[in-house]
């Protein structure tokens, strides 16, 4: 029997934990709705700072916004917004508006703004901006920035999250008013233009969120963030034609994401579809930096989006660079796979190496079994006859970390649970190898 030996990489464990707390109220009086509980009943407001608001003993008349941008609810059929009142914001300016309750009320909050002229009953397409977590904000209370027309009417949507009916309420104030961003290149509109170089400093505290929502099956965009938030902007017009290297890698502060988009795209219809490029966590870079190569055409402008996971923000520089991506290792596919004989050492790593997200089988020892980015190589091996192998894998690297599974052939993952217990996980914390045995049917 002819078996593949599976070795790659993990960039990124989970880090994203959910933990939530249902809080019970419990009434004996019906108590009075707001005058504003139902949609069709929305205050008319114009520009207001610390407005106070009651959302107690209210019901839930808005869309559910099912897969929302701004999902809060592990159980996403059930996601909304709940015991929600409701504002209709009439713009006195043109321009981005802050829509925010940060750290001014008392329960867990969630937003929503809808297009201008959007009647009720809302629907899904209905909805401009939502937000569940504002970044910086305490109480998991939210803030969010949307792009406002001087005379146009906006519905605003003040309510709670929760894990089913009732969800939560409270009370606290919020404010509609003109945002004055704190970074330059805070909008993509903003957008500064760059050159190749070394060492260009970058800012994103205070930056907002303002590009497209991603396709959270992208290993760029999972852990449960399908956008880069925090994202601030550059414009890049090469005069040269060849691959480039955009990099945060060990540079910056914070949890870095990096997305090109293009090129020759403008920024007021700027979608999803337009990403060329993009990377969450870069081989062999620490504290989830960040590093990718993009091909470019002279006199093409490509649009660079810089920013962080799960509404981290920090400091630090970036290198872009007109440089050739290195050569990944000769079994970087599976096809290739090196043939290697027992009781022999075998020297290998998945520096460079990559991996295609469309065939990738998550081995069952990661907790995170859907998401992130890997390096892999092949390794394949004949059991010569022998109903039991044992594999003895080290680390040359102290902040190595590898993960073997077992296939049968390039498309086949082996059931684990009949070859070994699990696949076989090598922690940099272990200063030892990990020795496993598992059993092979004999040719």
């Amino acid at each position: 029997m002819c078996s593949l030996l599976y070795i790659f990489t993990k960039t990124k464990s989970m880090k994203y934990i959910y933990t939530f707390f249902l809080f019970i109220f419990m009434s004996l009086q019906l108590g009075a709705q707001a005058p504003n509980d139902n949609c069709v009943d929305a205050i008319p407001i114009g520009e207001v700072t610390d407005l106070d608001f009651s959302t107690l003993e209210t019901t839930t008349d808005g869309p559910l916004h099912l897969n929302s941008p701004c999902p809060g609810n592990p159980v996403p059929e059930l996601d909304s917004i709940y015991n929600d009142i409701w504002y209709l914001y009439t713009a006195t300016r043109s321009g981005p508006t802050t829509f925010s309750m940060c750290s001014t009320a008392d329960f867990d909050t969630k937003i929503a703004v809808y297009n201008a002229g959007a009647t009720c009953p809302l629907e899904d397409s209905d909805l401009l901006a939502c937000n569940e977590d504002g970044a910086g904000c305490q109480n998991n209370t939210s803030e969010l920035i949307f792009s406002a027309t001087e005379g146009e009417s906006y519905l605003v949507r003040i309510g709670g999250f929760g894990v089913d009916t009732p969800g939560l309420e409270g009370t606290g104030s919020f404010s509609v008013e003109a945002f004055l961003p704190l970074v330059a290149n805070d909008f993509c509109s903003d957008a500064i233009t760059i050159d190749v170089g070394t060492g260009q400093e970058v800012n994103t505290i205070g930056a907002t969120t303002d590009g497209p929502i991603q396709d959270p099956t992208n290993p760029c965009f999972q852990f449960g963030d399908a956008t880069i938030q925090s994202d601030v902007w550059y414009s890049f017009t090469p005069d040269f034609t060849g691959p480039v290297l955009w990099t945060t890698c060990d540079v910056v502060t914070f949890d870095s994401r990096l997305g090109v988009y293009g090129p020759d795209v403008d920024c007021t219809n700027l979608v999803a579809e337009d990403l060329l490029a993009c990377n969450d966590d870069g081989g062999g870079c620490t504290t989830y930096t960040s590093q990718l190569f993009f091909d470019v055409e002279q006199g093409r402008t490509y649009l660079l989006r810089l920013g962080g996971f799960n509404g981290e923000s920090g400091v630090g520089t970036f290198d872009l660079i007109n440089e050739t991506p290195p050569e990944p290792p000769a079994n970087d596919l599976c096809v290739n796979a090196e043939e290697i004989e027992f009781n022999t050492d075998v020297t290998g790593t998945t520096s460079n190496a990559g991996f295609d997200p469309a065939t990738f089988l998550f081995p069952t020892c990661l907790a995170n079994a859907a998401g992130g980015e890997f390096a892999e190589v092949w390794y394949t091996f004949n059991n010569a006859g022998a109903e039991e192998v044992e594999i003895q894998l080290f680390t040359i690297n102290e902040d190595a970390s590898f993960i073997v599974d077992i296939f049968d052939d390039c498309a086949t993952q082996v059931d684990t649970s009949i070859v070994i217990n699990d696949c076989i996980s090598l922690d940099p914390t272990i200063s030892v190898a990990i020795i496993d045995t598992f059993s092979v049917l004999a040719n």
